[in-house]
């Protein structure tokens, strides 16, 4: 009989569907970071109507405050919105120009179940973020408006 030398083999392992998924989940909450750490250097102060670099935390939805607990933010790089959804974290091509909104309807976000309200605002505000069409900045307050001018979102900068 000829002696068989077994060779020990390599295999590749290719990255588990939770491991892909805590890597999305690190990268957009990394990206939220530094969008945020970006907004700690300015000092707009919303006066101009510039929203680039202040970060806006919403205040009423659909003509409602929040729920207590649950936190919603957004803030504009000059491409993007990004922010926290109350829940997740969410980020968007994004346009605001002359009183003019445009929110790219494919919000990205991570992907973590949570309770309720917070679940129920994350999606509402997700929602009208589609659906603004304009905006106006009146002293430190943004307010974003659908095409009915129905303020659908209120925010204090």
């Amino acid at each position: 009989m000829d002696s068989f030398v077994r060779r020990p083999t390599t295999t590749t392992r290719r990255p588990t569907t939770t491991t892909t998924r805590r890597m999305a989940r690190l990268a957009a909450v990394a990206l939220v970071g530094v969008a945020g750490l970006a907004a700690c250097g300015s000092d707009d102060s919303g006066e101009s109507g510039d929203l680039t670099g202040t970060t806006w935390v919403l205040t009423e939805l659909d003509g409602e405050p929040l729920p207590d607990g649950v936190t919603v933010d957004l803030t504009f790089d000059g491409e993007r919105v990004a922010g926290s959804s109350g829940c997740n974290q969410y980020n968007s091509a994004a346009t605001f120009e002359d009183g003019a909104v445009s929110v790219e309807p494919a919000i990205a976000s991570t992907m973590m179940a949570c309770e309720q309200p917070a679940m129920d605002v994350e999606v509402a505000y997700l929602t009208a973020l589609t659906e603004v069409t304009t905006y106006t900045v009146e002293g430190s307050t943004l307010m974003l408006a659908d095409s009915d001018d129905v303020i659908r979102a209120s925010f204090a900068g």
